[in-house]
């Protein structure tokens, strides 16, 4: 019997059509025709996001078929897949039939809490699903917050409560790092809410640096602008503290 495989597709421009059009076209792309809605293989969608869709397959992601999608698909398709079986998980960008970007990492979340603290899992997707740098820093205070709430849930999820190794810990050590986990936890939640981006860091993340005193003349040929051109542009006072390194 085949290891299942879950993965997940993130669909960032529909292109005018449906949700259920582009779920079929996920199955044709995958299985090469349309799948019965209560098959383990048919794609399945997110009831909150509508750019998220699910579905199952067998032993191996389909990089190469979601491949070909993404060619026939205009915009980027985000790809996440992983596997119990073998504890393995994985994120790739894809756009016109390219790979933009990939990651295979070992450990599953779903199979070991442990996971997420041995094998991190780097988030490719934010750099697409985020677009102005004022989201994408908030979303990094955010991203802190998650990882505390994570640790909380390791120390309270039964492969801890009723692991062998629980008898070799010191229960008041347990209860000061939950205590310690929870205050800090709200300190960041607090903070976290009376902090802004907006304003402070203006511009998008696909812009050069963001500053008019910045654009040089490479702009006028639709480019960003060199580092030598970027130092050349700063006070006298910061430019002692860029040195550049001579190039042969």
């Amino acid at each position: 019997m085949p290891n299942e495989v879950d993965n997940m597709v993130i669909i960032m421009q529909n292109n005018g059509r449906t949700r259920n059009e582009i779920a079929s076209a996920l199955e044709f792309a995958i299985h090469g025709r349309e799948v019965p809605k209560d098959c383990w293989l048919s794609v399945r969608l997110d009831e909150e996001d509508d750019r998220r869709y699910y579905f199952q397959t067998a032993w191996e992601p389909p990089y190469k078929e979601l491949l070909n999608f993404s060619e026939q698909h205009e915009g980027i398709v985000l790809v996440y897949y992983s596997d119990m079986y073998l504890n393995c998980q994985g994120q790739c960008v894809l756009s016109g039939g390219q790979v933009l970007e990939s990651i295979d990492r070992q450990g599953c979340d779903e199979f070991l809490m442990w996971n997420a603290i041995t094998n991190p899992m780097v988030n490719l997707f934010n750099t697409y699903l985020r677009t102005s740098l004022a989201e994408h820093a908030a979303g990094q205070v955010q991203d802190a917050i998650e990882i505390i709430r994570y640790l909380q849930a390791v120390l309270d999820c039964q492969s801890f409560t009723e692991s062998r190794y629980r008898a070799l810990s010191d229960p008041a050590t347990v209860a000061k790092t939950r205590a310690g986990l929870t205050a800090m936890l709200d300190s960041m939640k607090e903070h976290a809410a009376s902090i802004s981006f907006d304003g402070v860091l203006i511009g998008t993340a696909y812009e050069s640096i963001g500053s008019e005193n910045n654009m040089t003349s490479s702009e006028e040929g639709g480019g960003c602008a060199t580092l030598e051109e970027l130092v050349d542009s700063m006070p006298p006072s910061d430019k002692k503290k860029k040195d550049i390194a001579p190039t042969a």
